[in-house]
């Protein structure tokens, strides 16, 4: 591989500050993947997915998808990863993860969209006090 070392399992340092240790190690890569369900066609759409190493900070997209002209308005981690937080610190876990975007929906359930009862719709207008919504 190149390297100007030698590998051992043991070894004395010296008191004298002689001894030189290099420790080399490699951390594991993960994926962390954000997906929409589009409310469409109930097909799963990939917003974005990027490979890290582990325990680094990972970037979390824009709750707008341009492509569906929907907003979101959180993440929903699924198959046990951790949750995620906006505005935190989050690192990447020791496994693949995969966060879902939660849209409003009708119920006004999970998601639900304060100051809006239930599913607005869609957002077409991003100013207040225009008409921006449309029912689907």
């Amino acid at each position: 591989m190149g390297t100007d070392y030698e590998t051992i399992s043991s070894g004395v340092v010296n008191a004298d500050g002689s001894t030189t240790l290099k420790l080399y190690y490699d951390r594991n890569v993960y994926k962390v993947k954000f997906i929409v369900i589009d409310p469409f066609t109930q097909e799963e759409k990939k917003i974005n997915e990027e490979t890290y190493r582990f325990g680094v900070k990972f970037i979390i997209p824009s709750k707008f998808v341009w492509e569906l002209g929907l907003t979101g308005i959180g993440w929903k981690a699924l198959d046990g990863a951790p949750e995620i937080k906006e505005f935190d610190l989050n690192l990447v876990p020791a496994q693949n993860v995969t966060y879902e975007l939660v849209l409003a929906d009708e119920e006004g359930g999970e998601g639900g969209n304060p100051g809006f009862p239930g599913f607005p719709g869609v957002l077409v207008s991003q100013f207040p006090g225009l008409s921006g919504f449309r029912k689907f």
